[in-house]
C-alpha cells in the first residue's frame, strides 16, 4: 500500500475551475481497497474537501492506513471518523441523551 495517496493529487497539483468543493458522509465495511480509489475520483472530480466517515461495527478491517496517508499527504482534505455513538446508534438502539440508559427506542429484531 506504499502508492495509497497518488503524487498528483497534492493540492498544488490540481487545477479546479471552479471555487466549490464537495463534502460526504460515508459509511465502510472492509473495502478499504476501494476507499483508496473512491478517495482519488472523489477528491479530484467533486472536489471533495470535507469527509465524514465511520466504520460498520461488524467491519474485520480498519481504514486507519488509508486515512492516515491522506490525512499527511493532502492538506485540503478534511476527514473525520466517526464510531457509532458519534451518530446515535449503538448497533442494537438509538441513543439520546434522555434515554441513554433507557430501552424504549430498541430496535425490533
Amino acid at each position: 500500500h506504499d502508492n495509497v495517496v497518488p503524487q498528483q493529487f497534492n493540492k498544488k497539483n490540481i487545477n479546479h475551475a471552479t471555487d466549490q468543493e464537495a463534502s460526504a458522509c460515508l459509511i465502510i465495511k472492509d473495502d478499504n481497497p476501494r476507499l483508496i480509489e473512491w478517495l482519488a475520483y472523489h477528491y479530484q472530480v467533486l472536489p471533495l474537501r470535507n469527509l465524514i466517515l465511520t466504520v460498520d461495527p461488524l467491519s474485520r478491517t480498519s481504514p486507519k492506513e488509508v486515512l492516515d496517508r491522506w490525512r499527511n499527504n493532502v492538506k485540503d482534505l478534511e476527514i473525520i471518523v466517526w464510531d457509532e455513538y458519534d451518530f446515535g446508534f449503538n448497533g442494537t438502539s438509538i441513543v439520546t441523551p434522555d434515554n441513554k440508559d433507557s430501552d424504549l427506542f430498541t430496535l425490533a429484531e
